[in-house]
């Protein structure tokens, strides 16, 4: 058995959590992907999963060995990467992650022009709520609002981003539209549970700024969750343009202050391991999203 073979079987199973989903991230069958994994214990002479019906752990031995492959992979990407680099378009597999709503809002509705773009590319999508290790995760480009100042990353820049306060026509149609911050002290507000600074909320008015941290009978551990709630008439919220602007576009969320969309208070960024050599394929994702963002007009920032 081709060692690459083995190493490439090895950490999808780790990576995925089932034979049965790496089978599926490999285009093999369930029975191969066992039968490799087995067949690389045998030749090793040490177990490196333990296997039970309902997940898979790495041993002490494992985790060992699954480090090292994933440096190895990592250093004949990067050496086939150079060798090619000035001669062939941007090719492989291209690990993504996007930080909470970046994934089915910003990334997903751009992929597909990218790969029409680029053939050769393999996109390999994930969704986290945390920003994580991305060397240790084997990311290459990770897509969040909010700019990052790790040692060791690139953050890029994509877009700005606002935020803005709103509620659905349902909710105002029975509690009324507040006119200003302080009124939303009567009002039903839908916070963090977690990001506890995105519930301090601000607005820009008349050369003043005006703050509040609402409260109300409902947090959530996530930006979809309050967008959710809000559409059915929970209360209001504050989310990101980038989340909530086609709820917008279609009546579905109404901006109670108009003001916040002149006022950029982050912006899309994508960061991504620096190199040497940064990947073909990596700066070939992160020049798409820029051109793309940079060039869409959102209806109601208009």
């Amino acid at each position: 058995m081709n060692k690459l073979i083995e190493m490439e079987t090895f950490i999808q199973v780790v990576d995925a959590g089932s034979l049965a989903a790496a089978a599926r991230r490999l285009r093999r069958n369930p029975s191969s992907v066992s039968k490799i994994i087995s067949a690389l214990e045998d030749r090793l002479e040490v177990r490196l999963l333990t296997r039970t019906t309902r997940n898979i752990t790495l041993t002490d031995a494992g985790e060992d060995f699954f480090e090292h492959c994933k440096a190895i992979l990592i250093n004949i990407d990067d050496a086939e990467e150079a060798a090619s680099a000035n001669h062939t378009e941007p090719r492989g597999r291209l690990r993504v992650i996007g930080m909470n709503a970046c994934s089915p809002n910003i990334i997903l509705p751009l992929v597909s022009g990218f790969l029409r773009r680029y053939p050769s590319i393999q996109i390999d999508l994930h969704q986290a709520e945390y920003f994580p290790d991305m060397v240790a995760a084997d990311m290459d480009v990770a897509v969040r609002i909010g700019e990052v100042t790790t040692k060791g990353l690139e953050c890029v820049r994509l877009a700005p981003s606002r935020r803005l306060i709103c509620a659905s026509p349902e909710y105002l149609a029975i509690h009324g539209t507040p006119l200003s911050l302080a009124c939303l002290a009567d009002h039903n507000c839908i916070g963090f549970s977690t990001s506890l600074k995105f519930n301090n909320w601000e607005l820009n008015r008349n050369k003043k700024t005006e703050k509040i941290q609402p409260s109300g009978n409902l947090v959530a551990s996530n930006a979809q969750l309050i967008r959710q709630a809000a559409l059915l008439g929970w209360g209001i919220c504050q989310l990101s343009d980038f989340l909530i602007n086609p709820d917008i576009e279609a009546g579905r969320l109404v901006v109670l202050y108009p003001e916040q969309l002149d006022t950029i208070t982050n912006y899309v960024c994508a960061i991504y391991p620096r190199k040497k050599r940064s990947p073909k394929k990596t700066l070939a994702f992160v020049a798409h999203l820029e051109e793309e963002l940079s060039s869409r007009k959102f209806k109601c920032l208009s």
